[in-house]
This record gives structure tokens, C-alpha cells and sequence, in this order.
């Protein structure tokens, strides 16, 4: 089963061959999957800042100042105007992680013709997409303003360019059928508790392997937002 934050699952059923070694987890012959979910639609915002002269890039400074859901004011750590995205992220991240969630950023240079370039000599213009990383009930912020300080650069925001989608939510069941060896062609079955949507793979493994102990080491449980696949 596949997870990420909120808004999508995949579930895969292995099958083996009767005449592979069961306890083997590496003897997949089959894979079926189902996936449901909602679509990826993340609050995202963007700073643009336009350098005064081609190609030189400013070091000067500012900040995000933030209006929070609960009209609490608060300020993002330093920035400037050269960072790179994970700079970047760090500074917004000092708000943002007080509402529950990290950004992701990504960044992109423009030359005086708005073409894309890597080339920093053209740089005119150095443009900041901001998104929360998972999808939320409500938006994380209700303003958010530039306050200058040594930037001699043009700093401009737009905030909420796309609002989040809503987050899966409730529990789910795993029933797990195995063919009853009295009864050709029939099956019994065992069945889990309920499941949280927002449980990890570490959990379903432990979950699934404790509730249906039939099919403990023969299923494999991984994760879209992690590197890891956990075995039961």
C-alpha cells in the first residue's frame, strides 16, 4: 500500500505460484493494484525577484512577514535575494512549520526576455515557487506581505496562487484471502481492524503481518514520500 500525505493510495496484492517456496517474499508472480485518492492540489505561492541590473545578483535582504489563520503575526527568518531553494525553504519554514507542514521549493532563473537560463551572467530575473507538502483543511496562512531590508532588488509576492485540495480522511479495512485447502476453489479469509488513511508503511506492515499472520513475509508495503520498503 502506497501513501503521501493525504491524498493518495495504492494497494498491491501479490500472488505466488502453489509450487513456490511461500515463505519466500521474493517469488512474485503476480501483481494486482488499486489506487484512489484525490487530485495533488497544494496551497502554492511565489516570490519573483527582478535584480536591478542583468546579471548581477544581489546579496541584500528581506522577509516574509505572515498573518496566521488566527490573525497572529509573525515574521519568516531572513532572506535573500540570491538563495537557493533549500535556503529558501529553511527561511519560509520558520512560519510555515508552526502550521503543521514544510514547503517545498523550487526555483528558476530568467533572462531580460523571460526565457529560462542556468546561465547566472543573464540572470534578470530569479523567480521562487513555494508548496506546502502534503494537502490541508484549511489555508496556512491568511496574508503574507514582503517587508524589504537591504535588497536593492524589485520583491514581489503572490500568495495563495492555488489553494489546497482536501485531504483523504476515515479508515479502511485489509481482508486477506487465502484458498481453503478442504474446499477447492473457495477461500477463507481473515480481516484487519480499521486503519488510519494517514498511516505509514512501517505501520500497515506491522498492522497487516499482526492481523494476518498468513501472509506475514510475503507482502511488501511501500511508501511514495519515503526511500524505504518495509517486510513483514
Amino acid at each position: 500500500m502506497n501513501y503521501e500525505h493525504g491524498k493518495h493510495y495504492v494497494t498491491g496484492v501479490e500472488i505466488e505460484q502453489q509450487d513456490l517456496d511461500p515463505t519466500n517474499p521474493n517469488n512474485v508472480k503476480e501483481v494486482q493494484k488499486l489506487s484512489f485518492g484525490v487530485p495533488d492540489t497544494r496551497e502554492t505561492h511565489k516570490i519573483t525577484i527582478t535584480y536591478p541590473k542583468v546579471g548581477t545578483i544581489d546579496y541584500g535582504t528581506f522577509r516574509v512577514s505572515f498573518t496566521s489563520p488566527d490573525l497572529k503575526r509573525s515574521n519568516s527568518g531572513e532572506l535573500k535575494a540570491n538563495f537557493n531553494w533549500w535556503q529558501m525553504r529553511n527561511g519560509l519554514n520558520k512560519y510555515f512549520n508552526t502550521q503543521g507542514v514544510n514547503t517545498v521549493v523550487t526555483v528558476r532563473n530568467y533572462d531580460e526576455n523571460g526565457n529560462e537560463t542556468t546561465d547566472t551572467k543573464k540572470t534578470a530575473k530569479r523567480e521562487y515557487t513555494i508548496k506546502i507538502d502534503r494537502l490541508v483543511t484549511k489555508p496556512t496562512t491568511a496574508s503574507m506581505v514582503i517587508l524589504k531590508g537591504t535588497t536593492k532588488a524589485k520583491v514581489e509576492l503572490k500568495a495563495n496562487l492555488q489553494v489546497s485540495g482536501k485531504p483523504i480522511t476515515g479508515k479502511f479495512k485489509v481482508k486477506c484471502l487465502y484458498p481453503d485447502p478442504k474446499n477447492p476453489g473457495k477461500f477463507t479469509y481473515e480481516e484487519t481492524k480499521p486503519i488510519n488513511l494517514n498511516s505509514d508503511s512501517h505501520w500497515l506492515t506491522r498492522i497487516i503481518g499482526e492481523q494476518c499472520p498468513k501472509l506475514r513475509n510475503r507482502i511488501k508495503v511501500h511508501s511514495f514520500n519515503s526511500p524505504y520498503t518495509h517486510w513483514n
